[in-house]
């Protein structure tokens, strides 16, 4: 009697069959992970460009700050207005350097005239710098030395007086010069504030012009003659 076995292994066919599914499967499913991850980032990117244009044309349509119109003025005559988001005054001219509270830029000054501010340590030297009074021709009337009320040695800000004693010049405008000590001459190292003043008992001369004409008696004689051999003076001068 003959016996037969029937092996349960499957045919080589089926087998190889079974191969290329499982492969095309895990190319498949390693396909659309990778469609997913682009296309995830490619939202990512959207989503970032959206953010960034509804940000900048968020703050592109704010609507301009409207300051109010006020103007400061500096201690060399000239002014300042508001301005910035938050309406602030910007810095005079030398205001980060030196800062003078008294006289102001275009005050009548007399004198004695007591000048008083702060500034910068490195303005002074040996605790003291220049100061010069002039009148509207650029003629000096006054000058002395402001000195440091605190220890000079140092950048930050140190108050500073001084004192001039002068005579009114016959010009009515003028100019009080605060200098840095230069003790170097060297022209990179000077610096100065200029304060526009005005001389409230300023000097004014006036001169009386004789005039033959104006100078009749009742029968219309001239009681002066024009070479002045008859006259007193042919003019007066006088100070107010």
């Amino acid at each position: 009697m003959k016996i037969k076995f029937i092996s349960s292994s499957a045919p080589p066919a089926q087998a190889g069959r079974k191969k290329v599914l499982s492969s095309l499967f895990r190319h498949r499913r390693g396909r659309a992970r990778r469609v997913l991850i682009i296309t995830i980032s490619i939202l990512a990117v959207i989503g970032g460009l959206i953010a960034f244009s509804y940000y900048f044309g968020f703050k592109n349509t704010e609507k301009p700050v409207a300051c109010t119109q006020e103007a400061r003025l500096c201690s060399d005559g000239s002014y300042i207005g508001r301005t910035g988001p938050n309406c602030e005054f910007a810095l005079c001219p030398h205001e980060d350097l030196i800062r003078v509270f008294s006289p102001q830029a275009n005050e009548k000054i007399s004198s004695p005239l007591l000048i008083k501010g702060e500034t910068r340590g490195f303005w002074f030297f040996e605790a003291t710098f220049p100061v010069k009074l002039l009148d509207d021709k650029g003629n000096t009337i006054a000058q002395d030395y402001a000195q440091a009320k605190g220890d000079w040695m140092t950048e930050d800000f140190v108050p500073f007086e001084a004192e001039l004693v002068f005579e009114a010049p016959t010009t009515q405008k003028g100019w009080l010069v605060l200098e840095k000590d230069n003790p170097s001459d060297l022209s990179e190292n000077a610096d100065e504030l200029r304060i526009p003043v005005i001389f409230s008992d300023s000097k004014t001369a006036k001169l009386y012009y004789y005039n033959p004409e104006k100078d009749k008696d009742k029968s219309g004689n001239i009681q002066c003659s024009r070479d002045g051999r008859n006259c007193g003076s042919i003019f007066l001068a006088g100070f107010e």
